[in-house]
């Protein structure tokens, strides 16, 4: 499958652009990419980076490969309706027979007590299945990012001719609409919006078009990830208080060279540094506080100011 043509289309209305908006992906594909193999004398087929069709919903209809991607929307939207346009067909085989999708092994009985027969209204209609390749799609929401996974087959099998067909091109329009679960912004970006893009990056097909979404911000906050954080000698600075306008670290060590009666057990603040340190390459953001920092920092009585302190960490 390669992916091309990245397109997005905005609705526009009198006050600027809405959020009903159209994003189309473009995705080909090609026979090479198709492979039909013959197992205990059952013809199977597959298809790179897709798996079997499975599930209640489908038992007794040809077991035929499905993918799944991801695509990336619209801060503050979620897919409202998808459509799936095939064309460009070109024959695989007019000799094969797929098995059908069986049901479930259910506990406490054997596989050939599962036994199906062919999905009457797919066979009485001799149409080729599935008659759309879009099967389903799902909305998701990762921190601020909305996306859609859109699972679909390229290919058609024709029970009756014995025919296995493949769409060489696929159309996707995916149609949005406002999403109740919008994540406002009220923050500044910190390392877990930068994780999430990360892991994002991963999944996403058009992840080219992440950065029209969701704009970087050049200015992340105190605090906060990456560009906005100043390095000393290969460390994250950190600020030692939390601040309002900063980004809550996910690895605070609160520690101290002294004891409350103020008799001193060593350098403890420069050995759990290093462990802060090596936490900190790992991706996880660590900072050390002293207790007299704490003490010092927070008003009231001195057993409440550490809990204090780790409510706005």
């Amino acid at each position: 499958m390669r992916p091309s043509k990245l397109l997005l289309l905005f609705g526009f209305c009198l006050l600027g652009i809405s959020l009903d908006a159209q994003v189309v992906q473009e995705l080909h594909f090609t026979t090479n990419e198709v492979n039909l193999i013959q197992q205990e004398g059952i013809d199977q087929v597959s298809l790179k980076d897709a798996s079997s069709l499975i599930g209640e919903d489908y038992v007794g209809q040809p077991e035929i490969p499905v993918e799944t991607i991801n695509l990336i929307l619209p801060k503050g939207t979620k897919a409202s309706d998808v459509n799936i346009n095939g064309s460009q067909k070109t024959s695989i085989s007019e000799d094969i027979t797929l098995p059908m999708v069986k049901a479930p092994v259910k506990m406490g009985r054997l596989p050939q007590d599962n036994e199906v027969e062919p999905d009457k209204s797919y066979t009485i209609t001799q149409n080729p299945f599935p008659d759309n390749p879009l099967f389903s799609f799902e909305n998701h929401q990762y921190q601020e990012y909305a996306y859609v996974s859109i699972s679909f087959s390229p290919l058609m099998y024709n029970e009756q001719t014995h025919s296995l067909k493949l769409y060489q091109k696929l159309d996707i329009t995916v149609s949005t609409s406002p999403s109740a679960t919008n994540v406002p912004n009220f923050r500044p970006k910190n390392y877990l919006d930068y994780r999430a893009k990360q892991s994002l990056q991963q999944i996403i097909t058009n992840f080219q078009q992440i950065e029209e979404f969701y704009p970087s911000h050049t200015t992340l906050g105190n605090g906060g990830f990456l560009a906005s954080i100043p390095i000393y000698k290969g460390r994250y600075e950190f600020s030692n208080l939390p601040s309002k306008w900063g980004d809550a670290i996910p690895y605070v060590i609160i520690t101290n060279n002294k004891t409350t009666d103020g008799e001193n057990v060593g350098n403890l603040v420069s050995k759990f540094q290093k462990f802060a340190d090596w936490k900190t390459r790992k991706g996880t953001p660590a900072k050390v506080v002293t207790v007299d920092t704490i003490l010092k920092a927070y008003k009231g009585v001195d057993p409440n100011k550490p809990q204090n302190f780790n409510i706005y960490a």
